[in-house]
């Protein structure tokens, strides 16, 4: 009937709504970096490039030190500056403010 009708549409458009408000916020870090040897910058860009591409909302990226927080910004330096310059989308180009947005450490 209509009640039901214009109740599920309310419903509807409210998990829209919800949908939206919603944020992926992930906290991570220097996994696999410590005692199984594994390369810091390496883990960091791998860990930004699966973020971007899972449209994660906010990424806080935990280090141990402020060695390993230098290592994991020059990881990004050099995902900018480096790596995504020479990727390209359909569009021709990617975004890299968007790492900046997504990591703003």
């Amino acid at each position: 009937d209509e009640k039901q009708q214009n109740e599920a549409s309310a419903d509807k458009e409210t998990n829209m709504v919800l949908a939206k408000l919603k944020r992926v916020v992930v906290h991570t870090g220097n996994w696999g970096c410590g005692a199984f040897g594994g390369n810091l910058e390496l883990h960091a860009i791998l860990q930004f490039v699966a973020a971007v591409a899972a449209n994660v909302d906010e990424l806080w990226y935990h280090a141990v030190d402020e060695n390993s927080m230098m290592a994991v910004f020059n990881a990004r330096d050099t995902l900018l500056e480096e790596i995504y310059p020479n990727c390209k989308d359909k569009k021709g180009k990617m975004n890299c403010e968007r790492l900046y947005e997504l990591c703003p450490i």
